[in-house]
């Protein structure tokens, strides 16, 4: 009950101060080409929503094996060592590896056709080793928006293959494999209320529920 009063009231929030002040789209929203979706995409929506889930499930087998790779070493000198070196390396080859990602979004997503599908897939399919890399090896973070900044650019990956990149198709991608990767509906979907457009919150809600069926249980065992 209290996630979904804090939803209400950040949602509520974001309207009033979006329609009272001057702000910029860019700050809230990140750049898709369209806003306009059509039953003929929706038609896609179950396998969009595997491909994110399975890109989520992916995430965290990632996790996983790195915790157990580098479980063994217990010297936080040779972790840090580790972690540094492994953000030099990765930024050799981008430097979309060198944060988290929140601030690099919009400009990935604004300047997306500049970029090959190749780069676009290495880019989500590494960014979770790196994650994996630097929270094991004591460079703390988050992976909210690391979650996030890959799902988007594998969302581009999974809808390429179309006329052209499908902002809804994008957005169920990110909040299956998101809602996977954070663990909680309500979180995922508070957050991306702020990214994505906002006709296409329930989309997002639903997909977010879907993928964490466990929810329901829990709430039924609590009730």
């Amino acid at each position: 009950m209290l996630s979904i009063l804090i939803s209400v009231t950040a949602l509520a929030s974001f309207i009033y101060i979006k329609g009272a002040l001057p702000v910029p789209k860019s700050v809230f929203a990140i750049r898709l080409p369209d806003t306009d979706w059509s039953w003929l995409d929706a038609a896609f929506y179950i396998p969009v929503l595997i491909a994110g889930l399975l890109f989520g499930m992916y995430f965290l087998f990632v996790q996983k094996i790195i915790t157990k790779l580098l479980q063994p070493i217990s010297n936080k000198w040779i972790l840090a060592l580790i972690g540094g070196a492994s953000i030099g390396v990765f930024g050799m080859f981008s430097h979309f590896f060198l944060f988290s990602g929140e601030h690099q979004l919009v400009e990935l997503t604004s300047t997306i056709d500049e970029y090959s599908v190749l780069f676009l897939l290495a880019l989500g399919m590494l960014k979770p080793i790196l994650v994996g890399l630097c929270m094991q090896s004591g460079w703390k973070g988050g992976m909210i928006f690391p979650a996030l900044f890959t799902s988007c650019a594998m969302g581009y990956v999974a809808t390429w293959w179309l006329d052209s990149p499908v902002a809804f198709l994008i957005t169920i991608f990110a909040a299956a494999s998101c809602t996977k990767i954070v663990g909680s509906p309500l979180l995922t979907s508070s957050i991306l209320l702020f990214i994505f457009p906002l006709q296409f919150f329930p989309f997002i809600l639903i997909t977010a529920f879907l993928v964490s069926r466990h929810w329901f249980k829990r709430t039924a065992t609590t009730a």
